[in-house]
């Protein structure tokens, strides 16, 4: 049986993602742009991408009619066995707010000057607790109320060993002063590299992190990140392209949401 051709939709935030949900895709139809050669009712495959994870959705679809001049692209019927599609969207659309958008949204704090970490008050060891100071509880803090009270040192060590939530709310308030330190974390989940390689204000050394990282390269969503980044040099274009498939590679070609000099390296190295 023939490869289906794919086509890929990715919005560009999640915003996006969700109107595009509420509009189009929840009916059974999409439209992609781009120049495709399809036939009428032509099976194909429409593959979302997540506009903050880069997770896959792949759905069976039909080409209803595609258009050409200025503004190509394809419209597609979703043909897709799901009992309830809606349902299904809204659970693709709603996973990187549950992974990674959990957390309360805070206001980035002054840098300029280092905020010390207070001294921890010692209990006292003559004294019995009374009984009503016994009952109380302390509350305890979220992870954004955390990281705020971090100077530099501790903001490292966070980032080096802490969990999900305390590095998504240090990379939340703190951003790209705390990617390399993030970088160095084993734990550091394919959606957290994602986020930062697809970041248009990632410096390159920063770049040269992740795409000399080979566990990193295997991973698609971070592949696409990092080439869906108009940032990327040549070389570490390159890189990143030979750690595709050969299937996948010439899909860059048809992938409009590439830089040009991506799918020009691409076809370099397709001999095109």
């Amino acid at each position: 049986m023939a490869e289906r051709p794919q086509l890929f939709l990715e919005c560009a935030s999640l915003e996006i993602l969700q109107e595009e949900i509420a509009t189009n895709l929840k009916k059974g139809r999409a439209y992609v742009p781009g120049k495709y050669r399809l036939g009428p009712r032509q099976a194909c495959e429409l593959v979302l991408i997540h506009p903050t994870t880069g997770e896959w959705m792949p759905l069976q679809a039909e080409a209803v009619y595609v258009a050409e001049g200025e503004h190509p692209g394809v419209g597609l019927e979703i043909v897709e066995a799901i009992d309830d599609l809606s349902q299904v969207l809204a659970a693709f659309c709603e996973a990187e707010r549950t992974l990674l958008l959990a957390l309360e949204p805070c206001e980035p704090i002054a840098l300029s000057e280092p905020i010390a970490l207070s001294e921890p008050v010692a209990p006292c060891k003559t004294d019995p607790p009374s009984a009503s100071t016994d009952r109380q509880s302390v509350p305890s803090q979220s992870p954004a109320e955390k990281v705020r009270g971090l100077n530099a040192a501790g903001r490292e060590q966070m980032a080096r060993r802490g969990s999900l939530a305390e590095r998504v709310a240090l990379e939340r308030t703190y951003g790209a002063l705390v990617w390399e330190a993030l970088l160095a974390n084993p734990l550091l989940s394919t959606a957290e590299v994602s986020k930062i390689a697809k970041n248009h204000t990632a410096s390159q050394p920063i770049l040269n992190i992740i795409v000399s990282n080979a566990a990193w390269l295997v991973k698609p969503e971070v592949r696409r990140a990092l080439l869906s980044n108009p940032r990327l040099k040549e070389t570490q274009v390159e890189k990143t392209l030979r750690a595709l498939p050969l299937s996948e590679l010439k899909l860059v070609l048809k992938h409009n949401a590439y830089p040009n000099a991506v799918r020009g390296v691409a076809k370099r190295l397709l001999g095109i």
